[in-house]
């Protein structure tokens, strides 16, 4: 199903890039599409993503906190240094995201990068925003574990788990699905989120932009 209806730079739901060689404006990221795809609502739903977790979660069903599609085309940049949570102060603790790959995953694609043994907190100052691409000297880059995968492959990753991607060198897109879930014991979050998000990424226009952005 396409929907280049909604396919705008001022809604919300797409981050647009402008493809380095044609200069043709293409769409970089969708965040939140569970509303717009029945299939992809229902692998949100999928025992196979769900079970996993619940195991995490110590029996407990998640629950959706976010769902994103990255595109990452040819010539795409890095994504830098970040922890999730850090965009997520607030909310639970417990949250995981799990990555679908929709095409093969490599380095020279750009696949994603994680670095384990940071889970109990962030490693940046509490209350502000930003990524660690200034302050990669607070991870230990030789714990790099590159998410080289096939499409269909899945992984998890906490909330707090540092991780990047390079840049996308090859000429193969490197799509992929990053859901989050939080444990039902934390309650319900994700219209609050949403919400979050919303504020997030308008909150440094002007009234008169923020007056024209829309969510659809």
């Amino acid at each position: 199903m396409r929907r280049d209806d909604l396919i705008h730079p001022d809604n919300l739901r797409f981050d647009l890039t402008v493809d380095p060689h044609t200069q043709e404006r293409r769409v970089g990221k969708v965040e939140q599409f569970v509303d717009l795809s029945p299939e992809l609502l229902a692998l949100s739903r999928d025992r196979r993503i769900l079970d996993p977790l619940a195991d995490l979660y110590g029996g407990r069903e998640p629950r959706l906190f976010k769902d994103k599609l990255i595109y990452k085309p040819p010539g795409s940049s890095v994504h830098t240094m970040h922890q999730d949570y850090n965009w997520w102060q607030g909310f639970p603790t417990s949250l995981i995201s799990v990555l679908v790959c929709l095409d093969a995953a490599t380095r020279a694609n750009g696949c994603t990068e994680l670095f384990p043994g940071y889970e109990r907190g962030l490693l940046t100052e509490p209350g502000s925003f930003g990524n660690l691409s200034s302050r990669e000297d607070l991870v230990d880059l030789t714990r790099v574990v590159h998410v080289e995968a096939e499409p269909g492959d899945i992984a998890f990753f906490h909330c707090f788990a540092p991780h990047r991607a390079g840049p996308n060198t090859s000429q193969q897109w490197r799509r992929q699905i990053f859901l989050t879930y939080n444990d039902s014991a934390d309650g319900e979050h994700f219209q609050a989120h949403r919400e979050h998000f919303n504020w997030y990424v308008t909150r440094l226009r002007t009234a008169e932009e923020r007056a024209r952005k829309f969510f659809r």
